[in-house]
């Protein structure tokens, strides 16, 4: 046999060969993935640098945590994820927003926290047609704009049930007040304020602390004795304004609008001394509901036992899972026409309880009074009652 017949043969020999195995590579290969959607872009304004940046860290764990949950898809489409450092700027995170909305082509923004950035952000956002989703409490007049929703409520709606509290439950009759000099520091003590003069109480003074003021000597000087005193005040500053207080001698007990300012690790820091103050909050670790239980336990494994799940944390969570429940509800439809109709409508169970949103945008959610105690072992907010479904009284 010459050589070009060998060729041949060997050749054809190698066809068939090839042709028999087809079927068997064929079954062994995976098939290709089903066409996934066009990706769903959500952008996120935290504050990683600037006067609030101890929050940045916490909120980036409750995004990144709910959307690992969803495995990064709802409704058969991707979700991307671009997270834009705020400053609690308003001229950059305005810049910030642009670049989100026209290069990233995002329908969808979380945040910025700070009060007063998130409402200067809001008319571009409205007029763009993206959805703005709220971080925590926000200012009344973000509800004037129709691309807003938030699973909290108003800055004034967060001290209002503590205003109840004070009048209702602890007797009290004459408070006095320091707050932060800010849009949200004057409605979070107001709030508390105005509810407590609604029922008959007197303000006997209210003073106004810088933010980031380090001395809140001249202030406990100043200081004018009532039955208690009621306080918002930024995180660090809650701290530092506890300590000072108790140095200062003072015996006046303590109302936290917002208690959660006070973290678990500067429960620690302040030991004892935190002890008996008494507060509001949306979220608190040992809220007594099947939704938390099972939150708290996922935090858990995710985070560390010995680690519990705070607000920071929580509102970025339920941000998110507000935006998955929307697009859930409209199949991954991200128009503004859609999808914000579609989260007002929604009824919620969430680990804060439960949470519906008035037509502003605005949440009905349920708030709780706190009190710091030591629980095997540990600082924490226990629960000690419940106002449910609060909303701000001046919508």
């Amino acid at each position: 046999m010459n050589c070009k017949k060998i060729l041949i043969l060997v050749s054809s020999m190698c066809l068939v060969l090839i042709l028999a195995a087809l079927p068997f590579v064929s079954s062994c290969t995976k098939p290709a993935p089903a066409p996934a959607g066009e990706p769903i872009k959500m952008g996120a304004l935290l504050p990683f640098t600037g006067p609030f940046a101890d929050y940045g860290s916490f909120l980036k764990e409750g995004l990144e945590w709910r959307l690992d949950e969803a495995n990064y898809q709802i409704a058969g489409r991707p979700i991307e994820l671009i997270i834009e450092d705020s400053a609690s700027d308003t001229s950059l995170s305005l810049e910030k927003t642009k670049k989100l909305v026209d290069v990233d082509k995002v329908s969808i923004v979380i945040g910025p926290l700070h009060s007063g950035v998130f409402l200067g952000l809001s008319p571009y956002l409205s007029e763009n047609k993206i959805l703005q989703v709220g971080l925590m409490t926000k200012p009344l007049p973000s509800g004037t704009f129709d691309s807003y929703v938030n699973p909290f409520g108003t800055l004034y709606s967060d001290g209002v049930p503590l205003g109840w509290y004070a009048y209702d439950q602890l007797g009290v009759r004459t408070i006095t007040t320091i707050g932060s000099d800010y849009v949200a520091g004057k409605s979070f003590v107001n709030g508390a304020a105005d509810t407590f003069k609604g029922k008959g109480g007197t303000v006997v003074q209210q003073q106004w602390a810088a933010a980031g003021t380090t001395d809140f000597g001249p202030f406990l000087t100043a200081m004018k004795d009532a039955d208690a005193v009621v306080t918002w005040l930024g995180s660090a500053e809650q701290v530092r304004f506890v300590k000072q207080y108790h140095e200062f001698g003072k015996k006046m007990p303590i109302l936290m609008v917002s208690a959660d300012q006070v973290r678990s690790v500067d429960m620690v820091s302040l030991g004892d001394t935190i002890l008996g103050s008494i507060g509001s909050v949306t979220y608190a670790s040992r809220l007594d509901n099947p939704a938390n239980k099972k939150f708290v336990k996922a935090f858990k494994a995710r985070f560390g036992k010995d680690r519990n799940p705070e607000r920071d944390v929580y509102a970025a969570y339920a941000a998110v899972s507000l935006v998955l429940d929307g697009l859930a509800a409209t199949g991954g439809d991200t128009t503004l026409a859609k999808l914000r109709p579609a989260i007002l409508g929604l009824n919620l169970d969430y680990p804060q309880g439960s949470v519906s949103l008035h037509p502003s945008g605005h949440a009905i959610y349920d708030r709780y009074i706190v009190e710091a105690k030591l629980i095997d072992g540990k600082y924490l907010w226990d629960v000690i009652h419940t106002y449910p479904k609060v909303t701000d009284p001046r919508l």
